[in-house]
């Protein structure tokens, strides 16, 4: 029943909403996976802003699963996610950025492969119940090397961090490096074929914002484009 309320408010607000002409008014609530709220989310809403002076932003942060749920009841408008995660079919799905996984190698360590990596340096785990994590722990455990873990982390910045500090090595998306000092470290794709993950928007089928989340998708996918090492 409450779900059946929900749908029913969203509908009525969808429907105000539409009516006259006029500036984009109101606040568009937008979901974020946290590797995306860092750098990539921001710039594309500040892109967003010039277009749409009248718009406020409300960002909502956390793992894929949950923003997809909060798309679903019409407490976000739309999200940032990623792949591996089913979607429902009342949601429709737009990818923006297909990023590389990458190994992070701390200072003086340049040259290594992942080999002698995971024989040689501490490895530093993101460790947090999302897919990524779960892609990194099956693809090192493929490996058949057994890494020396020194400390795990639940964030990306942290896990960085630890590597900056010359901690040990990690395995992050392309992404968790933007706009990062990691000018004194060194990446190298990881896997063999390099293994990717892609990023989209999720967001209903019938959306208020359909006008705005077009704009979004469209900053998503330029600050999203591929750099160059070290950019």
């Amino acid at each position: 029943m409450v779900r059946s309320a929900q749908s029913i408010l969203q509908i009525v607000r969808e429907t105000k909403a539409s009516v006259g002409a006029g500036p984009v008014r109101g606040t568009m609530a937008f979901g974020s996976l946290r590797t995306g709220a860092n750098s990539l989310v921001p710039k594309s809403l500040a892109t967003l802003r010039a277009g749409y002076p009248d718009l406020h932003f409300r960002l909502r942060v956390g793992m894929s699963e949950e923003l997809m749920s909060e798309v679903v009841s019409g407490q976000l408008d739309a999200a940032l996610v990623a792949d591996h995660v089913a979607v429902p079919s009342s949601l429709r799905w737009t990818p923006v950025m297909t990023e590389p996984l990458i190994v992070l190698t701390p200072p003086g360590t340049g040259g290594l492969s992942i080999e002698a990596l995971i024989r040689t340096v501490p490895y530093v785990r993101y460790r947090t119940q999302v897919p990524l994590a779960r892609q990194i722990d099956t693809e090192i455990a493929r490996l058949g090397v057994s890494p020396r873990q020194v400390v795990s982390v639940n964030t990306m910045p942290a896990v960085v961090g630890c590597v900056q500090a010359g901690l040990g090595f990690a395995i992050v998306p392309q992404v968790a490096l933007q706009d990062m000092v990691t000018a004194s470290l060194d990446w190298f794709p990881f896997g063999s074929p390099p293994i990717h993950r892609r990023l989209g928007v999720v967001q209903r089928v019938t959306s208020r914002r359909e006008e705005v989340l077009v704009a979004l998708v469209a900053a998503l996918t330029y600050h999203g484009r591929p750099r160059d090492n070290h950019d």
